[in-house]
């Protein structure tokens, strides 16, 4: 949530506040002039989209890809009333420069535009040239601050500051309050002597951000309406794409087909939770709570195969993986207290207009496909085209070989993980890892474990893990290894490093254009 705060119509303070694993954090992005039309206007522009500060200190706005500079933003709000500024600011090699080199300083006595020449000139505090003055740029501010809508939007914000209030008192949210995102507030502003509102000095502002005034704002009071605004925003985004869906149905044929034909969607009841699929699916992440809202997108930390048994119809669900409507991730931040591993969660992000085209040709394919293809499809999808085409050869039964798969490759982790070999030879071929494995389930058959059943295809299946899956990579990587086509330079650094080690000659195995495991450092 992001609060443009007023200080006693002096400044205004533009706060992100957020949850993180359930505790509350307030971050101060940019400081701004007490206009109360551009308030407006940045309010609308902040309301569901994430405000922070980069790696340089400025504060920038992110919905998705997209990222913007807050600071662009005000004056591409100045620049309705001048037609001047509107070009220059089209123009991508001027830059905004901050005079008093405080990047949280977007009041407009503080910014003016420049080369990057003269930009770099200010920086090292030298002599420099604007293409448009601070000076400039305050004469255009007085022209909008003269425009009659000044006082109807100072009105309005009052009102919705008077609404946020009773928000938080009453812990509820009010739709109009996250489009406005205002607080009118005054602080004891005693001990603390500003002379003007457009010429506060630096030591002045050192006193304004003190963390005892910071503190008086009142924000564990919005915790509840925190969690309040990320059901608004998670309703807002299915809403909007719910009625994307309805709008482009019959504009796309292949998408409509898909959509009827797997009961996705009912066009003339879209709003029915029994003949619509999506619409349930939705509704069950909503009421369990176990989603977070990231750039406009919904992350759901949730079962998948509860989500199979609550929905009801699972080839339903694949389908709308396949469209690109729904999509599968893989979490960031490893979990505590879980052995490391890092949980996968379902993504569902805000459906643009632009998006229609490509799910209207992931729908054409997915209509030339029987189901069969489609398991194929997914399998060849994670696992590579040699896997799935090993599977679908033998006529295997895809889901029993999909779980011996995916044991095996827990196997081939732990052999790249553990095995020495690698570093007493340099190398590992794929042939290594084909015995180890097998030998391994032959162990596992005796005892009467569960276990795979290896056969000659089972190389394709190791060539496609090394080649396509992720976790096999990664796994590569933190060992200093690399999947490789050998020339002959590197067997000769390989047998040179056993030279070194005093390990027995075991390059005859290896020839050129073969593909093996070999340490980085060794690869020419």
């Amino acid at each position: 949530m992001n609060i443009l705060e007023n200080i006693n119509d002096e400044i205004i303070v533009v706060k992100a506040i957020n949850e993180k694993k359930g505790e509350i954090t307030e971050e101060n992005i940019a400081f701004l002039d007490c206009d109360y039309s551009l308030i407006r206007f940045l309010s609308s522009q902040l309301s569901l989209k994430e405000v922070t500060l980069n790696n340089w200190n400025y504060p920038v706005i992110k919905q998705g890809d997209s990222i913007t500079l807050l600071y662009r933003l005000v004056l591409q709000y100045y620049s309705k009333y001048d037609e001047e500024l509107k070009k220059i600011l089209q123009n991508k090699n001027y830059e905004i420069n901050h005079i008093n080199k405080n990047t949280l300083d977007n009041r407009i006595s503080n910014l003016d535009i420049v080369t990057h020449q003269n930009n770099i000139r200010h920086s090292k505090g030298l002599k420099y040239e604007t293409i448009m003055s601070s000076q400039q740029l305050q004469e255009i501010q007085q022209k909008s601050m003269k425009d009659k809508q000044q006082k109807i939007d100072e009105s309005y914000l009052t009102r919705m500051s008077g609404i946020f209030y009773t928000n938080m008192k009453e812990n509820t949210i009010d739709n109009k309050t996250i489009k406005s995102c205002y607080l009118k507030f005054s602080y004891n502003l005693d001990d603390i002597s500003i002379s003007s509102p457009n010429s506060i000095t630096n030591k002045e502002l050192d006193k304004l951000y003190i963390p005892e005034i910071l503190s008086l704002f009142p924000t564990n009071s919005i915790k509840s309406l925190l969690l309040q605004n990320k059901k608004y925003i998670y309703k807002t985004i299915i809403d909007r794409n719910i009625s994307l869906l309805n709008r482009h149905i019959d504009r796309y044929p292949a998408i409509k087909e898909v959509l009827l034909k797997y009961k996705i969607m009912d066009k003339s009841n879209p709003h029915n939770p029994n003949k619509n699929i999506l619409l349930t699916f939705y509704d069950y992440a909503y009421n369990s709570n176990k989603y977070t809202i990231n750039n406009g997108n919904i992350l759901m930390v949730l079962s998948i195969r509860n989500s199979f048994n609550v929905v009801g119809r699972y080839k339903a669900f694949i389908m709308l993986y396949l469209l690109g409507i729904l999509q599968r991730q893989k979490y960031i931040t490893k979990i505590k207290n879980t052995n490391n591993k890092i949980p996968s969660f379902i993504w569902v992000s805000e459906l643009k207009e632009t998006d229609f085209p490509q799910i209207n040709r992931n729908a054409k394919e997915i209509l030339k496909l029987n189901w069969n293809s489609v398991r194929y499809m997914m399998v060849a999808e994670t696992f590579g085209e040699g896997t799935a085409d090993m599977i679908y050869s033998y006529n295997m039964n895809c889901k029993r070989n999909y779980r011996h798969g995916l044991r095996a490759k827990e196997d081939i982790i732990n052999y790249l993980t553990k095995n020495k070999t690698v570093f007493l030879e340099g190398f590992i071929t794929r042939k290594m890892i084909f015995d180890y494995v097998k030998d391994l389930n032959a162990k596992r058959k005796k005892l009467k474990l569960k276990y795979s059943k290896i056969k000659n295809g089972f190389m394709c299946f190791i060539s496609s893990l090394l080649n396509y899956n992720t976790e096999i990579k990664e796994t590569l990587e933190q060992q200093n290894f690399t999947y490789t086509i050998l020339n002959t330079k590197t067997i000769n650094n390989i047998r040179k490093y056993q030279e070194e080690n005093k390990i027995k000659d075991t390059t005859y195995k290896l020839k050129p254009n073969m593909r093996v495991i070999v340490l980085k450092n060794l690869v020419n």
